[in-house]
């Protein structure tokens, strides 16, 4: 399967579920198409011109499901996809090039007046490539869980738990892996005093 056939599957997997309306809340999205020709003409020292064409071609494509599940939980999926198509004519030279940024995730949130937690998961993937030359792609992979309490004249507290992974697409030239626990607090005894920590 060529890759954008991959990425349109996934993006497809992911928001099945609101196709159907008995079960989709709400599903809202856009499609972009946007194109680019601009010319120009360089005179160095009135030995060379130098005229140069540039041609570009965008299509954008946005989509976002949202499910109330019960009062204060609701229920996120969502991909954006953009893909820029280029070519530059000089001197009789052509180079085309190709940028594709592709960005699905799924969220999954608990809000009430007492109670916060969330718990999700989101991709960030570029790939790029020139003329014939192999595709160079960066994936960047985090998934996030926070749970919070935000009591009525106490402190409130925040927990915050991230992994966040960064790779090439043969993992030879970056595979990275981090991971963070952070830990927040807030108490206004007053109205005019704050008191704030943050640890990590």
């Amino acid at each position: 399967m060529r890759p954008l056939a991959r990425r349109l599957a996934l993006a497809g997997a992911i928001l099945a579920g609101a196709a159907n309306p008995s079960f989709a809340d709400d599903l809202t999205g856009y499609v972009e198409f946007s194109a680019t020709r601009a010319s120009s003409k360089t005179d160095i020292f009135g030995l060379l011109d130098t005229e140069t064409d540039l041609t570009s071609f965008r299509p954008q494509v946005n989509l976002l499901w949202t499910r109330r599940l019960f009062p204060y939980i609701q229920a996120q999926a969502g991909a954006f996809y953009e893909r820029t198509d280029g070519r530059i004519e000089q001197l009789g030279f052509e180079q085309e090039s190709e940028l594709t940024r592709f960005r699905p995730f799924v969220r999954l949130t608990l809000r009430s007046p007492l109670v916060f937690g969330e718990i999700g998961w989101n991709r960030n993937e570029e790939t790029t490539q020139t003329d014939n030359l192999a595709r160079s792609r960066l994936t960047r992979d985090t998934f996030l869980t926070t749970v919070g309490w935000n009591p009525v004249d106490l402190p409130s507290a925040r927990l915050e738990l991230s992994r966040i992974t960064d790779r090439d697409r043969s993992r030879e030239f970056m595979d990275r892996t981090e991971s963070a626990l952070r830990f927040t607090s807030e108490y206004k005894p007053v109205e005019s005093t704050r008191l704030y920590y943050r640890g990590s």
